[in-house]
C-alpha cells in the first residue's frame, strides 16, 4: 500500500438554521474573561447543534491500511478537552472556544501527531487523522491487523457430523463424562457447569482456515441437525463460554435444522495467531432447562449430531501489541521445579501425564530449540524397590490431549543420561510454536519406565507400576538467531 504521511482534513460545515433554548448541554469551558456558552444553537447538520459562539471538533483516527485506531488519545493542546477514541477511531469536543487551537493524538506503536485547526462559531470542524507506525519499534510490538476474512463477509468454521457417544471420535469433542456409561444422561440443570452436557469442539470446514472465532467476527451462527433415529430429541439446547466470559451461558432450546445466532464482541473473539479456539461449546438435553423434575427424561443418543457454524465479518479493528519474548537474551528457562512433585502413575487412555506445561510456561515464537532437563526418582508402593529407568516424551500444540495416542508423543534419545537425570535436546519447528497470545502453553509432558512409552494401562498391568514418580523438569528455550 502506497505510505501516506500523517495529515489532516479540516472543514467547516456551513450553519443552515437557528434554534433558540433547544440543543445539547452546554459544557462549559470559559475563562475569566470570555464569554460564557451561549444559550441559543444552531443546526449546521441533521441533529448535530453547536452554540452560535462555540464550535465543536469532530475526528476519526485511523492507520494507514484506514483501519480504526481504539484508546488513542486526542487532545486540544493548552485545554481541558482530551478524550480516547472509541471502536470506530473516533472522538468529539464540543462547546470549543472560537479561533486557532492546536490538535494532538497519541497512540502506542504510532508517531505523535500535531495538526493546527480554526474553530468558527457555529460550525463543526472534522479532523481526519491518519497516524504512521513509529519506524524504530520492533514489528513484533505493534498495534496491528489479522485478517483472515479477505474479502469474505462470511465464514463457515465447522459443517460436520459429531458423535456424542465417544471422545476419541471427534478429536477435541465428545462427552464430558465416561463415554461407556453416559450415553444416556440428564440435563443439567445449574447451566453454569456443563457436567451432564455434551461437549464437542471446532472442527475446520475446509484446510484454508483455521477453526477460530476470527477477529472482528459480529456474530456466530450455530446450527443443530439430527433425526430422530439418532438422537431421541424434540430439542436441544447450546451452551457456551467465550475467552472472557466468566461462566456458561445458556441459550434456549431450538429444534432440528434451527439456529442460535450469538453476538461476538471484539473482546470475546480468538486473539490472532490463535490456531484452536478458546471457545467451549456444548449441546445439552435442555427438555428440563428450568430444573422442573416432573419434566426430565433423559436423552438417548444413538448416532451423530451435525453441527455447522458460520461466523459473520464485522469492523476489524488493531490488536494489542505482541508480548516482548526474548527482550532478557537469546535463552530463557521456561520452567524450573525445585521442590518435588508426587506424580501417581494412574491409566493414561487420554494421555494425560498430568505433567502439562504450567500457566505462563509458553514456547515462544521464535524458538529454534528445546533442552529439557529431567530429574526423578520412584518408588514402588508395593515392595519398596526402586523403579525402573524412566523417560520423558511430548506433546505438541498441534495434538490434541484427548486424541493423541501415547505411540505419536514426540520423544528424543538423551544425549546425557546418568541415574534419576536425562537432558533432551531437540529442534523446535515454527508451526510447533505458542500463539503470540496464548496464556499458556500448548505443550504437554509425559513420564514412562523405559520401554513402555506405548503403554495407556500401565496402573492395570502390574503392581510394579502403581507406585509415585518424584520429579523435576527444567524446560529451556533457545531463540533462532535469524527470527526477529
Amino acid at each position: 500500500m502506497r505510505k501516506l504521511v500523517g495529515w489532516i482534513i479540516a472543514a467547516a460545515v456551513a450553519a443552515s438554521g437557528c434554534l433558540a433554548g433547544d440543543g445539547p448541554a452546554v459544557e462549559e469551558n470559559t475563562t475569566p474573561t470570555e464569554e460564557p456558552v451561549s444559550s441559543e444553537f444552531v443546526e449546521p447538520e441533521p441533529g448535530v447543534f453547536v452554540a452560535v459562539n462555540r464550535g465543536s471538533v469532530r475526528g476519526t483516527v485511523t492507520n494507514e491500511e484506514e483501519i480504526a485506531i481504539k484508546g488513542a488519545r486526542a487532545s486540544l493542546v493548552g485545554t481541558n478537552f482530551y478524550a480516547d477514541t472509541n471502536e470506530t477511531g473516533s472522538f468529539l469536543f464540543e462547546n470549543v472556544s472560537l479561533g486557532p487551537q492546536q490538535l494532538s493524538v497519541v497512540a502506542p506503536g504510532f508517531q505523535a501527531y500535531l495538526a493546527d485547526l480554526n474553530v468558527e462559531a457555529g460550525k463543526v470542524t472534522d479532523a481526519v487523522v491518519v497516524l504512521l507506525v513509529a519506524e524504530d519499534l520492533d514489528a513484533a510490538l505493534r498495534p496491528h491487523l489479522h485478517d483472515y476474512w479477505g474479502d469474505r463477509g462470511e465464514v463457515i468454521l465447522m459443517d460436520a457430523d459429531v458423535d456424542l457417544t465417544t471422545r476419541e471420535a471427534n478429536g477435541q469433542s465428545g462427552l464430558t463424562s465416561d463415554p461407556n456409561y453416559a450415553k444416556t444422561v440428564k440435563p443439567n440443570r445449574n447451566m453454569t457447569n456443563p457436567t451432564d452436557n455434551y461437549r464437542f469442539g471446532i472442527k475446520a470446514a475446509s484446510d484454508s482456515d483455521p477453526p477460530i472465532i476470527f477477529p472482528g467476527a459480529k456474530e456466530l451462527r450455530v446450527t443443530f441437525t439430527w433425526t430422530q433415529e439418532n438422537v431421541r430429541l424434540d430439542d436441544m439446547g447450546l451452551i457456551y463460554r467465550h475467552p472472557n466470559s466468566t461462566a456458561f451461558i445458556w441459550r434456549e432450546p431450538k429444534t432440528s435444522g434451527q439456529t442460535w445466532t450469538i453476538p461476538v464482541t471484539p473482546d470475546a473473539a480468538d486473539d490472532g495467531h490463535e490456531h484452536i479456539t478458546s471457545w467451549q461449546f456444548f449441546a445439552t438435553s435442555a427438555n428440563d432447562a428450568q430444573g422442573n423434575t416432573a419434566n426430565w427424561k433423559p436423552a438417548v443418543i444413538l448416532g451423530p449430531l451435525h453441527v455447522k457454524m458460520v461466523i459473520v465479518k464485522g469492523d476489524l479493528f488493531l490488536e494489542p501489541a505482541h508480548p516482548t519474548f526474548w527482550k532478557d537474551g537469546d535463552t530463557m528457562v521456561l520452567r524450573n521445579r525445585t521442590n518435588e512433585v508426587n506424580f501417581r502413575v494412574t491409566d493414561r487412555t487420554n494421555g494425560n501425564g498430568g505433567m502439562s506445561a504450567d500457566k505462563g510456561m509458553l514456547v515462544a515464537p521464535g524458538t529454534a530449540k528445546m533442552r529439557v532437563a529431567f530429574w526423578y526418582y520412584y518408588k514402588d508402593q508395593a515392595n519398596g524397590t526402586i523403579g525402573s529407568d524412566w523417560v520423558l516424551t511430548w506433546r505438541l500444540p498441534s495434538q490434541p490431549m484427548a486424541t493423541t495416542p501415547l505411540s505419536e508423543y514426540k520423544r528424543a534419545d538423551a544425549f546425557y543420561s546418568r541415574a534419576g537425570l536425562k537432558v533432551y535436546e531437540f529442534p523446535v519447528a515454527p508451526e510447533d510454536w505458542d500463539a503470540f497470545y496464548r496464556k499458556s502453553s500448548g505443550w504437554g509432558w509425559m513420564a514412562s519406565p523405559d520401554g513402555q512409552e506405548d503403554d495407556n494401562q500401565l496402573s492395570n498391568s502390574v503392581d510394579y507400576y502403581r507406585g509415585s514418580l518424584w520429579y523435576a523438569i527444567q524446560v529451556t528455550i533457545y531463540k533462532d538467531p535469524e527470527w526477529t
